[in-house]
């Protein structure tokens, strides 16, 4: 069965522990109209992905989401990679933990970030009881974001929020930035959002 993932790490068969991921250089792209993703990881642990140490990645997906991060935590450093999400309720990039008081931390330093769905979200991030940090290193998050949907959308459920767009960080979208969670949340804008 065509599951529609350029790269599957860990969603077919649940890992138990950690998964650290470092990539540079690849293009990946899901074609497939329903549920395709171009690289999707999941991890039961911690999970680290890292794209800052070489040249540029390109994920594409016709469908649902171009980047899938899903861990017990999430923490994720990229460059300036290129990834676009073509799907009514895609995101471009997501970092999520799915269930459990894991956190999820995203930093990003020239990233080009697009969903093109009315629902979509260039940058998604979610937590059930742990928190979501957006923005922590570089000044906060430096890129491109631009979407028909969210720029920015951050669903904490119980756990908290921060996050932070920098200097060189451009949102264009309906909605700019949105926050949901019942614990502290703090947002800081010293970019610019087109809304």
């Amino acid at each position: 069965q065509n599951s529609g993932r350029a790269l599957d790490i860990g969603k077919l068969l649940l890992p138990t522990g950690n998964y650290s991921v470092t990539m540079q250089g690849s293009t990946l792209q899901s074609t497939v109209s329903v549920s395709g993703t171009a690289v999707t990881i999941r991890a039961a642990g911690l999970l680290s992905f890292d794209t800052t140490g070489g040249a540029a990645n390109n994920f594409s997906s016709a469908s649902t989401t171009a980047l899938s991060l899903d861990g017990g935590s999430v923490v994720a450093s990229l460059g300036a990679d290129t990834a676009v999400a073509n799907g009514v309720d895609g995101a471009a990039l997501m970092g999520v933990v799915a269930g459990g008081s894991g956190n999820v931390s995203i930093d990003t330093l020239g990233i080009s970030l697009t969903a093109n769905g009315a629902f979509g979200s260039a940058l998604l991030a979610g937590t059930n009881t742990g928190s979501v940090t957006l923005g922590n290193a570089n000044g906060g998050i430096q890129g491109t974001l631009n979407s028909t949907g969210y720029g920015i959308r951050v669903v904490a459920n119980l756990g908290g929020a921060t996050v932070t767009l920098g200097s060189a960080g451009t949102i264009t979208a309906r909605d700019g930035i949105y926050v949901q969670g019942l614990g502290p949340i703090t947002v800081t804008s010293y970019g610019t959002i087109n809304a």
